[in-house]
């Protein structure tokens, strides 16, 4: 157990640093139709219980707002729109996990890595050597039991072939 009894050690300046970001970045009311400025009414006992939940590890997302987004093709695909206390929990496990995962993809992977974005790798010719896996999990039966592995997958990219 760490200092504050709590199982993960999250500091509540993370939380807070990670309101900000989301704060900066606007969006939507989720699901429980809260906003930004909602939230920050009541601020620091929406931060605590973010914190609470997240270092003792039973904070559970909840559901996401479906938005309906035309396609230029024509048709539509679905947008889930998270609650801003979502999103702030999202942005936490960003900041704790991105500096340790980042350093593992390659150069050349584009999409979701700040600065970068798949855009900005158009004029690049490299070949990843990325290997696709995939593991699903089984919902728990109860909140003290641990997600259950069902399934794994692994494959690598087409045209890439280990020697």
């Amino acid at each position: 157990m760490r200092a504050t009894g709590k199982p993960f050690d999250i500091e509540k300046k993370r939380v807070y640093e990670a309101y900000k970001a989301v704060k900066s970045n606007g969006g939507a009311a989720g699901v429980d139709g809260q906003t930004i400025e909602q939230f920050e009414a009541d601020l620091k006992n929406n931060l605590y219980k973010i914190w609470n939940r997240m270092s003792s590890g039973s904070y559970f997302p909840p559901p996401v707002r479906a938005v309906p987004i035309p396609k230029k093709t024509g048709g539509q695909r679905i947008l889930g729109v998270p609650t801003v206390a979502d999103r702030v929990a999202q942005m936490v496990v960003k900041h704790v996990i991105e500096p340790d995962l980042d350093p593992v993809f390659l150069p050349d992977s584009y999409g979701y890595r700040p600065p970068r974005s798949a855009s900005s790798s158009h004029n690049r010719r490299a070949i990843s050597t990325t290997v696709l896996q995939l593991t699903l999990f089984r919902e728990p039966k109860s909140p003290s039991e641990p997600p259950e592995c069902i399934s794994r997958f692994s494959r690598n990219k087409p045209g890439f072939s280990e020697s």
